[in-house]
């Protein structure tokens, strides 16, 4: 069966035992929803218009300290995952170009995607920011010593 973003948005709340937001266009031809699952703010979001076969999840996973004494790390660490993890359809980790949160972006065909899918695929982006925001993907402090370029990436499978 293929969705359209609207009846996969009910699908997926009713999955998730949400209440189902009234989806509306906005101005710049988004239609987009805000969920907030275990401390994570999870936004659902479309372009309809310009692009009627897909639909995107992106995770809000924080801001890491620019204080902190590995930054440059966290970040190298963030490039490699998207690096070894590359396959079609992939979460993507970046920053948002106005706050500099970390971000992790995920794109999908409409036509692959029902409410169980895409309930599955919030609970494994969460876990992913979960990960994120105890680690940052560092290696353990035991091993952090190795080499600064051994970082331990996320496994998005």
């Amino acid at each position: 069966m293929s969705y359209d973003f609207t009846t996969l948005c009910a699908d997926f709340c009713a999955a998730a035992q949400v209440a189902s937001p009234e989806l509306h266009e906005q101005n710049d031809g988004l239609v987009a929803f805000t969920v907030l699952w275990r401390t994570v703010a999870v936004d659902l979001m479309a372009r309809p218009f310009d692009d009627p076969d897909h639909a995107f999840v992106i995770f809000h996973m924080g801001t890491p300290d620019s204080a902190h004494s590995d930054f440059a790390r966290i970040l190298q660490t963030m490039l490699q995952t998207n690096f070894n993890n590359l396959r079609a359809h992939q979460p993507v980790l970046s920053c948002h170009p106005q706050s500099h949160a970390a971000m992790l972006q995920w794109a999908f065909p409409l036509a692959r995607m029902n409410g169980d899918t895409i309930y599955q695929m919030v609970e494994q982006g969460v876990n992913l920011v979960l990960e994120w925001r105890q680690t940052h993907f560092l290696a353990p402090a035991a091993l952090a010593s190795v080499a600064p370029s051994e970082a331990v990436t996320a496994s998005y499978a």
